[in-house]
């Protein structure tokens, strides 16, 4: 991705938000994901296939830390790291509780 005069550097971001499904092959597989951030915000997820759990984590709140790369108005997250964020009810250990 060639970047403009007025875009940012890509930076390390830490970002929390919804996973949404955004792209979809012929036979109706998802294909790409971004993440609905809260104020509007969304980012589209640039390496899917490296974290493909993260596909199950659909309509799921997550913590994401990695590299934000912004090109006019849309963003992309390269993922180093994925948290998902459990309600009251959730007993996976692995969740973030609020």
């Amino acid at each position: 991705m060639t970047r403009r005069a007025n875009d940012a550097p890509p930076s390390r971001e830490t970002i929390r938000g919804v996973v949404v499904p955004a792209q979809w092959d012929s036979e109706y597989r998802v294909t790409g994901l971004l993440i609905a951030c809260p104020g509007e915000r969304e980012v589209r997820v640039g390496n899917l296939d490296a974290f493909p759990m993260l596909r199950l984590l659909e309509r799921t709140e997550v913590v994401l830390t990695g590299t934000v790369e912004k090109d006019g108005f849309s963003e992309t997250i390269l993922i180093d790291r994925i948290q998902p964020v459990c309600g009251r009810t959730s007993r996976r250990r692995s969740c973030l509780h609020e």
